[in-house]
């Protein structure tokens, strides 16, 4: 989808179908098991995107990257909406080894990066590292 506001450095990335969700699912898979809550946990995968470099700033601080929303419908930091992991900013590109929660932006390559394991809509912003609220 198209950039929606000011803050976005990048057109919209829908990823969903690769949460692990047939554990979900009975036997012959015609239907969900009682109680059980859908998850939008995923393997773990590195996330790149492109993004338009003029409207990049702050790559030293972690506050521009990969966002995606959260349940209140604000843009958030990927990694924050990881299962597990710890957060971490790298200047620089993704090098294989990198574990789940670290991110960072490749400004030789004009690429923002991600550690993940969920599905969702992304997007590469400003403002990544605010307070929720502030990134709607």
């Amino acid at each position: 989808a198209d950039r929606q506001d000011d803050e976005a450095a990048s057109a919209i990335l829908s990823i969903w179908g690769i949460a692990r969700s047939l554990s979900l699912w009975n036997e012959n898979l015609t239907g969900s098991l009682p109680d059980t809550d859908r998850t939008d946990e995923a393997d773990t995968y590195v996330l790149a995107m492109s993004y338009d470099q003029r409207r990049q700033q702050s790559l030293g601080n972690g506050r521009f990257g990969i966002a995606t929303l959260d349940d209140g419908g604000n843009w958030v930091n990927a990694v924050d909406r990881n299962h597990g992991g710890e957060k971490r900013y790298v200047q620089g590109p993704w090098r294989e080894g990198y574990a789940l929660g670290t991110y960072g932006v490749d400004p030789s390559r004009k690429t923002a990066w991600a550690v993940v394991n969920h599905e969702g809509d992304f997007v590469v912003r400003r403002g990544i590292g605010l307070t929720p609220g502030h990134n709607r």
